[in-house]
C-alpha cells in the first residue's frame, strides 16, 4: 500500500485495526482484479462495479478493458443520496 495512505489509515484508527484493514483492503483487491465482474454495477455510472470490504464500506472500481481501476472507498454509513455512483 502507499505510504500517505498508510498514514491516513493509522491515523484514523489504532494501529492494530489499521492493519487489518489494510489486509482485508489488499485481499480484496487482488479478488477483484482476478474475478472482476464479480461486483455489483452501478446504476448511475457504465463500467463501474462495487464490492463490500467491510459492512460499512464498499469498494468501487472501473472496468476498461481487460484492466481494473480503482475509485474509492465510501463509508455506507454516511448520507447515501450523495454516493456518486
Amino acid at each position: 500500500m502507499p505510504c500517505i495512505f498508510m498514514f491516513i489509515v493509522l491515523d484514523a484508527f489504532s494501529a492494530k485495526t489499521a492493519f487489518l484493514f489494510l489486509d482485508k483492503l489488499q485481499q480484496r483487491i487482488v479478488f477483484v482484479s482476478k474475478n472482476p465482474e464479480i461486483g455489483i454495477a452501478s446504476c448511475k455510472k457504465i463500467n463501474v462495479r462495487s464490492v463490500i470490504l467491510q459492512p460499512h464500506n464498499k469498494i468501487y472500481y472501473r472496468l476498461q478493458g481487460n484492466k481494473v481501476y480503482f475509485l474509492t472507498i465510501i463509508d455506507m454509513r454516511r448520507d447515501i443520496a450523495k454516493d456518486p455512483f
